[in-house]
């Protein structure tokens, strides 16, 4: 510890104050450096999440939901009329969906 002696500067060399001072700085030091790297790594984890575009729900996933027995052959051609409405540009609830994306023929088509 300094202590001022008249003008003079003085060092007590009873206790060592310096070294709890030391230790909690390098605590201080420790936790910023720990704080920096946590923030760096929660904004690579979330620019991340922002570069994948998102996959919507295809054909493809409801063809194999309805072959693993997920949905009933109903539910099947419900979804698979509102996804080829939106598909040829009709609205949703207007039946079978014609074009590539529509599964087929339709009793319309023969």
């Amino acid at each position: 510890m300094l202590l001022l002696n008249g003008g003079a500067v003085v060092t007590d060399s009873g206790d060592a104050p310096s070294a709890e001072i030391i230790f909690l700085c390098m605590i201080l030091v420790g936790m910023l450096v720990f704080g920096t790297v946590g923030v760096w790594l929660i904004r690579k984890w979330m620019a991340r999440t922002d570069d994948t575009p998102a996959r919507g729900f295809t054909f493809s996933d409801l063809r194999q939901l309805h072959k693993e027995g997920k949905i009933t052959d109903a539910e099947f051609e419900r979804v698979r009329a509102k996804l080829g409405g939106k598909v040829s540009g009709r609205s949703g609830g207007d039946g079978p969906g014609k074009g590539p994306a529509g599964g087929g023929q339709t009793a319309g088509d023969q």
